[in-house]
């Protein structure tokens, strides 16, 4: 009789942990402060493409403002044929308040043809404008910036503090000399994924979004991510479209240092 008093308690135990909500997505403050490190492996089918890191470098000032200096690099497999070696960093200045991320400026670099500092966008909010400059020329004056948004890494950032909710966020991007907007529907459906970071399969958050601009690669249209059901909502797993085709994103490596 105690042993089936102690088993009935232990499955009753098993089902409050497993029924226990998530916690909510983490604050721009919780964020901000932490110092993590991504890497995500890229897959075409069979194929390697290559990696993409991304990082909080550490804390800055621009023009008198709080800001986080965040870099970015997507580096292709050389082995492969039809891609070759290609390398590209992008290193941003990423302010935020206490509701979103977003870009000061944002810099890239062509490693690969050894060519530093091509594009570059300035963010001047109070105006109301952002300045792109190709090879520090200026090229293009939009005059349309009227809320937070982002040429890099500041919308990998923002997007963790809404994964996990029933919302949709519109998202402002300004790349390849043009503005765009990066639609997420973010949604409280679950998921098991098989990710290369862990040992084991882990619980995740699904989202799929569209992109109406051209970033790094290719990247445009429809794309899908998954993210971590813990606290920080870790970015964990993408479905991206690009110049080759659809591709994989998965996380390689994960660290915090802070």
């Amino acid at each position: 009789m105690r042993y089936r008093s102690s088993l009935f308690l232990l499955v009753i135990a098993a089902m409050a942990w497993a029924q226990r909500p998530a916690p909510p997505p983490p604050t721009v403050r919780q964020v901000a402060q932490a110092r993590e490190y991504f890497e995500y492996v890229v897959h075409y089918g069979i194929f390697e493409l290559g990696t993409v890191s991304v990082e909080i470098v550490g804390d800055t000032i621009w023009n008198g403002h709080r800001a986080l200096y965040t870099r970015a690099r997507i580096k292709s497999n050389p082995r492969l044929w039809f891609v070759g070696y290609k390398e590209r960093v992008f290193h941003s200045i990423t302010g935020y308040d206490g509701t979103s991320f977003f870009a000061y400026e944002f810099v890239s670099d062509s490693i690969h043809d050894r060519e530093y500092r091509d594009t570059r966008y300035t963010y001047d909010y109070r105006a109301g404008r952002v300045y792109a400059y190709e090879f520090e020329k200026l090229k293009v004056t939009f005059t349309d910036l009227d809320r937070p948004a982002d040429s890099g890494p500041g919308l990998f950032y923002e997007s963790r503090l809404h994964a996990g909710r029933d919302t949709t966020v519109s998202y402002p991007v300004y790349t390849e000399f043009e503005k765009g907007y990066a639609v997420m529907k973010f949604t409280r459906r679950t998921e098991t994924r098989s990710i290369p970071a862990f040992a084991a399969p882990v619980q995740t958050y699904y989202m799929e979004g569209q992109a109406d601009l051209k970033g790094p690669f290719g990247f445009n249209g429809a794309f899908r991510t998954w993210y971590g059901t813990d606290a920080m909502r870790l970015p964990l797993e993408a479905h991206v479209k690009v110049w080759v085709g659809s591709v994989q994103v998965k996380l390689k490596s994960y660290r915090r240092t802070r």
